[in-house]
């Protein structure tokens, strides 16, 4: 049971009990994910004054947003592209993100919709003017356009959505009646009944980090009584969780750890610079450290001269005393392998998914990591690729990420 592949093929031979969720590969697993998000002038203002491009950045994601139409979209360096998503009406009140989402999917994209698809995290706001509920009807019809967009979410499970709630209004410009229903639609988005365990879809709570007990924007956020932005304290202080938030979900998403939690509505007054770059995941089992060299581990080639050479290496490592060296030849069209069998039946059920630590002493590499799954006697495989380039970079590899061989009989 071989794969022809021109490059190296890491196969780790496993019979596990219980393996499930073996859908689609999910983009958040194939390096570091792209995040766009779509908002107006808070939006802006949260982003610049909020630290939010530097956090997301020395997280070792790549953000990007979208303004009004005028401004267009921003790359991950800050710069502006010069395009736009075209967005219908510079609209991105509920009716427009509904409309929004109700767009055909086009490759190349030539809608607003299918210019978000691109990225691999979806985040999306409206602005302060949502506040104004002016009647139960109207907060019957946001919950109808937000039902819709899930309705889409749900159609693409490879993607990770981020809803942020609208920021409240001010007094001058609403009344305790409207400023009530603004915080009933932002905690029904909140809701099981609106998130109803997906795990693809999540919410930060703009609105409640920036309302007092009276639901409109507090006193201390606001740059005047008529103007609902809320200013420069509100966003240094709301960035950095706008940050950590974004992070705990594509945690969540990406490798199965808790859901984050909505942020605390008193943002804590300290809370003014990014984080610190993201550290590895924790390890919760160890499959192999090579501490004991390379028992159980197999190499074969191809048979057609192709070559392979394996040892447990003290000279170069990532963590530990010894890491696994495979050294290998490989002639056009040809194959090797190196894997690790286990006397016994493994039963990874409980893990979420598999990590793996690799570098290259020259070119970038593709590696094909294969898991055999079901009755040991008759087990069955499944891969999933990913890219070996210079030092030690950390892959992690969920269930879901893993397709049955195409190959496999």
């Amino acid at each position: 049971m071989r794969k022809s592949n021109p490059l190296l093929t890491l196969v780790a031979l496993a019979s596990l009990t219980a393996l499930a969720l073996l859908a689609g590969r999910s983009a958040l697993a194939q390096g570091s994910p792209r995040v766009i998000f779509l908002h107006h002038s808070c939006g802006e203002n949260l982003i610049n004054q909020g630290g939010v491009r530097e956090g997301l950045t020395a997280l070792g994601y790549a953000f990007y947003d979208h303004g009004y139409n005028d401004d267009g979209l921003r790359l991950a360096d800050g710069s502006s592209s010069g395009t736009n998503f075209d967005v219908p009406g510079d609209n991105t009140d509920p009716d427009g993100l509904a409309a929004i989402f109700s767009q055909p999917l086009h490759d190349p994209p030539d809608n607003t919709f299918s210019y978000l698809m691109q990225y691999d995290v979806i985040a999306f706001k409206s602005c302060f003017p949502t506040s104004n509920i002016e009647s139960d009807q109207q907060l019957a019809d946001y919950h109808s356009y937000y039902l819709s967009i899930r309705e889409r979410v749900d159609q693409y499970p490879d993607k990770l959505f981020i809803i942020v709630t609208q920021p409240p209004q001010v007094p001058n410009n609403s009344d305790p009646a409207e400023a009530a229903r603004a915080r009933a639609f932002t905690q029904w988005l909140q809701s099981d009944e609106y998130l109803g365990g997906r795990s693809n879809l999540f919410v930060f709570d703009f609105f409640g980090l920036l309302a007092g007990g009276d639901n409109f924007l507090r006193p201390e956020y606001r740059g005047d009584e008529w103007d609902a932005h809320p200013n420069e304290q509100a966003n240094q202080e709301i960035g950095p969780l706008f940050v950590t938030f974004i992070d705990e979900a594509i945690r969540s998403a990406w490798s199965g750890e808790p859901r984050p939690t909505p942020a605390a509505t008193e943002p804590p007054p300290s809370a003014t610079h990014p984080p610190s770059p993201i550290e590895p995941l924790p390890v919760s089992g160890l499959v192999d450290t090579f501490e004991a060299g390379t028992a159980g581990w197999t190499g074969e080639g191809d048979g057609m001269g192709s070559t392979v050479e394996y040892t447990a290496d003290s000279t170069v490592v990532h963590g530990g005393t010894a890491s696994l060296h495979i050294g290998y030849d490989i002639v056009p069209g040809g194959w090797i392998d190196c894997g690790r069998a286990f006397e016994t039946v493994q039963d990874w059920s409980n893990a979420a998914s598999i990590s793996l630590w690799l570098r290259t002493d020259g070119p970038a590499q593709t590696v094909t990591l294969m898991l055999f799954s079901g009755d040991p006697n008759a087990p069955t495989p499944f891969e999933a690729d990913l890219t070996a380039e210079g030092d030690w970079t950390q892959s992690v590899l969920a269930w879901g990420d893993f397709s049955r061989a195409e190959w496999a009989e």
